[in-house]
């Protein structure tokens, strides 16, 4: 789904109020082209195991965790 100007401003907006969102923006500015991609698979993907809103949610939720999670273990390596 491609963000209309006014839907990708207001998601920028949000993104730019948290330190995350912020590297987000700055990686997304640097590498368009690899994060476009990124974000086209990961869309392909949720909508080809016909995943809910909530469920994709949750998804990104265990992510979130796990990416936190593995980055501690690798920091005390």
């Amino acid at each position: 789904m491609e963000l209309t100007n006014n839907m990708n401003d207001k998601v920028n907006e949000i993104l730019s109020a948290s330190l995350d969102g912020q590297r987000f923006l700055f990686h997304r500015r640097n590498h368009p082209q690899e994060t476009v991609k990124l974000i086209n698979e990961v869309q392909k993907m949720v909508a080809q195991h016909g995943m809910s809103v909530s469920a994709a949610k949750g998804l990104f939720d265990y992510m979130k965790i796990v990416v936190e999670k593995r980055s501690l273990v690798i920091e005390r390596e």
